[in-house]
């Protein structure tokens, strides 16, 4: 975050604690130990993961939240310590205020979710089985009317998603290019209106700001005597584009059964690829041109309590895990049925699988996690992400033993 943000959340936050005493404080947070174990490679990820809550009421109607992050790396022994969600709360008759850095979710699909792209998705946390967003620098309104609901949203700090996925097969080096300033012309809006009717609620959204994920060009020289490309001349750079997305979300039930579905229809900039150099090839890693994300899907639990599970997704701009194809392949719409299935067993023993399975590929990614709840506030969790078939997508995914032991308090 840019330091004038962050000297401005540290005084907006820090003041206002300071003139109040640490028995007016509700502290909370939570105690994580994962260990990622690799098939093929053997312990790939052992980490201390721990989160300090605090929340203090106003005097009016609102609240202060503040979350300090970090964790603790046992193969590298190397520690980090972060901000997380960190925002004020005001709450009016008909209206909230929330500002600060926070995470918004939009959308009516359990977990991917194309009409929520306000933060970035940590795609790490996946086989956690956590997907979950990165708070951003925003103010939120929502106004409550009778019959509809309106939620507006202003991002002040654009923070772009972690290429951890997709590039690794990429030839050539990747060089981004600088992010947007923060200035009023880059923010980022977003707004939202909420209503009922038919037994469904209906939610109409619009997004105008950058894409989380950067265009990525791929240059190569071509030698002007063979006009073939020249081994080892090839460049990738990646530049921040705008990015405008309208979206349709419902849900709602039908007898005993949940529904629903969103879709949303989203324009990219337009990437300029430049041709008149006939010795220098370029190649655009990505889509160019609108595309459309949809989600639809159902759940049911049946008498003896298995609670059933699956949505259908369609992903217009790529693989889901791999948004940038290599330069020789076409980027092309990818299809997915996801299934989610759960049983508690006994008192303290529930288990869960999701298996996600594209329908072009002939491979399937199968995630099981055994919970046993130890204590009230202590879990044990054992799980794994394992892959089969064919198909290249899962393989960064695939085959890993995950052990997580967490604590609240």
């Amino acid at each position: 975050m840019k330091r004038g943000y962050s000297i401005l959340i540290c005084f907006f936050l820090l003041f206002p604690v300071a003139m109040v005493s640490a028995a007016e404080l509700e502290l909370g947070g939570e105690l994580k130990q994962v260990l990622v174990y690799h098939i093929d490679q053997g312990l790939e990820r052992g980490e201390s993961i721990y989160q300090l809550e605090v929340e203090k009421g106003l005097g009016l109607d609102g609240k202060l939240y503040l979350a300090l992050e970090g964790e603790y790396n046992q193969l590298t022994r190397k520690s980090q310590l972060g901000l997380g969600e960190a925002y004020t709360a005001v709450y009016l008759e008909n209206v909230d205020l929330i500002l600060g850095r926070q995470v918004i979710n939009w959308g009516t699909a359990d977990g991917i979710n194309p009409t929520n792209s306000i933060n970035p998705v940590d795609l790490n946390s996946f086989i956690l089985g956590e997907l979950k967003g990165e708070p951003v620098l925003a103010l939120q309104s929502a106004y409550y009317g009778e019959q509809l609901y309106l939620t507006g949203v202003a991002v002040f700090d654009y923070l772009p998603q972690d290429l951890a996925f997709g590039v690794a097969e990429l030839p050539g080096e990747i060089k981004l290019g600088k992010e947007p300033e923060n200035t009023p012309d880059n923010f980022e809006y977003a707004l939202k209106a909420e209503t009922s009717f038919g037994h469904f609620d209906w939610q109409l959204s619009y997004f105008r700001g950058w894409d989380d994920l950067p265009a990525l060009i791929y240059s190569v020289a071509i030698d002007p005597l063979l006009m073939q490309p020249v081994a080892g001349s090839e460049e990738i750079s990646g530049i921040y584009r705008r990015l405008d997305k309208i979206g349709l979300a419902a849900s709602g039930t039908i007898n005993s059964a949940g529904l629903w579905g969103e879709a949303a229809y989203a324009i990219p900039e337009e990437v300029v690829i430049d041709k008149r150099d006939p010795l220098k090839q370029q190649i655009l890693l990505g889509v160019n041109e609108p595309y459309i994300q949809a989600v639809i899907g159902s759940d049911y639990t049946l008498e003896n309590g298995l609670y059933l599970q699956g949505q259908y997704l369609y992903h217009g701009n790529g693989l889901l895990f791999n948004p940038y194809q290599p330069p020789d392949q076409e980027i092309k719409a990818s299809q997915y049925l996801i299934g989610r299935l759960s049983y508690q067993i006994g008192l303290n023993g529930t288990i869960e699988s999701t298996a996600i399975f594209p329908l072009d590929q002939g491979s399937v990614m199968i995630i099981p996690v055994y919970t046993h709840a130890l204590t009230q506030v202590t879990a044990l969790k054992i799980g794994g992400v394992f892959g089969a078939g064919e198909g290249d997508e899962f393989e960064a995914l695939s085959r890993q033993l995950i052990l997580t032991l967490q604590t609240s308090f």
